[in-house]
């Protein structure tokens, strides 16, 4: 069993770090980028014996993230997930959850307003490909069962918020050398022509330069391998 979960890691690992490399350097990914995530966390589950139900549906859910977000067949698929999602979490609360968690995901994508669509395909696959975690390190062994009983997806959104916080620190030291400002903004050149619900702008030392909004594949990679490495880390604070 072991062998796979590494598999599967790997493939999951070695995608993200590729997004993400590609969200810091050029603010776009590729559309199909993460599918090999999805298929190698379902190749898993379906190997691990997971829930049909959440097999089929986390599956269907990666598949709605190639939806156009500005029409509004996307919110309308994406609350009829949670809808079904929320009666699964009355039969099986583990994977149920898990599936909720997708479904809030898919609906925070809306118009690409909170997340851009490359982020919510890579969360989604990440969530599908870390649903069946195994104890890798001595944190997760040594709580066993009840770290299994934590959803995975729910210590995912956790581990890359974190990460996502702990990231504006850093921007604020990399503009404050660049540009002799302390400021959390991401500089980076806009191409002609970008989508402007994508940017804003703002001045750094007397230039008005254009923004974009913090590449969020990058907490993306941290949070899974952290939720990899550690579990459910926060029940051992309270212990």
């Amino acid at each position: 069993m072991l062998l796979p979960y590494l598999l599967d890691l790997s493939v999951t690992f070695a995608f993200l770090a590729w997004g993400s490399a590609s969200d810091v350097r050029r603010r776009a990914v590729n559309s199909f980028l993460f599918l090999p995530v999805a298929i190698a966390g379902l190749a898993y589950g379906a190997y691990v014996h997971e829930p049909l139900f959440f097999l089929v549906l986390s599956g269907i859910s990666f598949i709605l993230a190639f939806v156009r977000t500005d029409i509004l067949l996307y919110p309308a698929l994406a609350a009829s997930m949670l809808g079904v999602s929320t009666y699964f979490v009355t039969i099986e609360p583990t994977y149920g959850l898990q599936l909720l968690l997708i479904s809030i995901v898919l609906l925070a994508g809306y118009r690409e307003v909170v997340f851009g669509i490359g982020d919510i395909k890579a969360m989604v696959s990440a969530m599908i490909s870390l649903s069946a975690l195994l104890p890798l390190t001595p944190v997760m062994v040594q709580e066993g069962q009840l770290l299994s009983i934590v959803p995975s997806a729910i210590m995912l959104v956790i581990n890359a918020g974190l990460s996502s916080i702990l990231f504006f620190p850093y921007l604020a030291i990399r503009n404050a050398v660049r540009g002799g400002q302390f400021d959390f903004a991401w500089f980076l050149t806009v191409p002609d022509g970008e989508d402007p619900r994508k940017f804003s702008e703002r001045d750094l030392s007397g230039r008005r330069l254009r923004i974009y909004k913090v590449p969020f594949i990058v907490p993306i990679l941290i949070g899974s391998i952290a939720t990899a490495l550690f579990g459910a880390w926060p029940v051992l604070l309270v212990r």
